[in-house]
């Protein structure tokens, strides 16, 4: 980062209708994390989609609003078509899935954003493309004490209530490490 370079907030999604996952870092020359979360839905019933959109799209204008960032990635929406003579499987909730993408892409439709594939981010991550929930929180771990905030925020310490939690954290340190801004400390030996 350049020394005239101001610092930038850069937000996190993992989308899932009923758990989506948010990370809110500030991106200067020792980035920090700022707040992580889910926006919880399964007080909702099965067939409260509207509601469970209206909640998601109400916690994304919230911290749009607090912290107007410069950034926005989330978790690509993946779909797998029905192709019975291949034996594929279909995600059934890929339709609805689309939904919360599309809640995402009309809160910050004047930022663009960037798609992480989620095989991908996790093969850079920890070197396995199918890494568990653990593995990614192992290697969030890993960045814990860099990212804290000692003076200016108090950063909550990472203690993941889900796996969207952990996995947008772990794609927002990723986007770092990727864009210079932290070392790669799976690297290190």
């Amino acid at each position: 980062m350049s020394e005239e370079q101001k610092p930038f907030y850069l937000i996190v999604f993992d989308p899932s209708l009923n758990s989506s996952g948010w990370a809110v870092f500030i991106v200067k020359k020792n980035p920090k994390i700022l707040n992580f979360g889910h926006i919880p839905n399964h007080h909702f019933t099965t067939k409260q989609i509207g509601m469970k959109l209206a909640n998601i799209e109400q916690e994304l204008f919230r911290l749009k609003n607090m912290y107007y960032p410069h950034v926005f990635i989330k978790e690509e929406l993946v779909t797998k078509t029905k192709d019975a003579m291949a034996g594929v499987n279909v995600s059934f909730e890929s339709p609805i899935l689309a939904k919360v993408h599309g809640i995402a892409e009309k809160v910050f439709c004047h930022l663009e954003i960037e798609d992480v594939h989620n095989k991908q981010f996790k093969l850079r991550f920890t070197g396995h493309g199918e890494a568990s929930k653990e593995k990614v929180e192992a290697e969030c771990m890993k960045y814990e004490k860099d990212l804290q905030a000692k003076t200016e925020f108090k950063t909550p310490p990472f203690k993941f209530q889900t796996d969207d939690q952990s996995d947008a954290v772990a794609i927002g340190i990723d986007w770092l490490i990727r864009n210079g801004y932290l070392k790669n400390r799976r690297r290190e030996k």
